[in-house]
């Protein structure tokens, strides 16, 4: 017996693949949002040696559930600064990255516009200037 796939139009799971990335990326924000409290309760019950390392993990963990917030994709599809885009990224992963590694990432900023789209997605536009922000500092 044959069986009939339906192929979704590309408009539908264009639709579709956004849906399932905000559900996605909703159920981390809440993994890092039960983390942190789990942490905050362990510190209120710890001696104070402990507190104060179980605040530097509560800390890494707010800058890391930042820098996910920041590339989440918007819902809406204005037109944005990508400049000012990527001057919050850039303070998100260096406080969540590279502060406490004492490297220092410095953004040369020129003025753009960008209209986010399920293509492309926030994180992709500034993925390569990150990369090689990487590999020079390795090198």
């Amino acid at each position: 017996m044959m069986q009939l796939i339906e192929i979704p139009s590309s408009e539908q799971s264009s639709s579709e693949a956004r849906l399932l990335l905000r559900e996605f990326s909703h159920r981390i924000n809440n993994e890092f949002t039960w983390a942190i409290g789990a942490i905050s309760v362990a510190a209120a019950h710890s001696p104070n040696e402990a507190k104060a390392v179980l605040a530097a993990v509560q800390e890494q963990l707010q800058s890391y559930a930042q820098v996910h917030h920041i590339l989440q994709l918007p819902e809406h599809r204005s037109c944005t600064d990508a400049a000012a885009y990527l001057r919050l990224l850039c303070r998100a992963i260096s406080r969540s990255k590279l502060d406490r590694k004492g490297i220092e990432l410095r953004l040369v900023e020129r003025h753009s516009e960008w209209i986010p789209s399920a293509a492309d997605g926030w994180g992709f536009f500034g993925s390569f200037d990150f990369g090689n922000s990487t590999q020079n500092v390795a090198s």
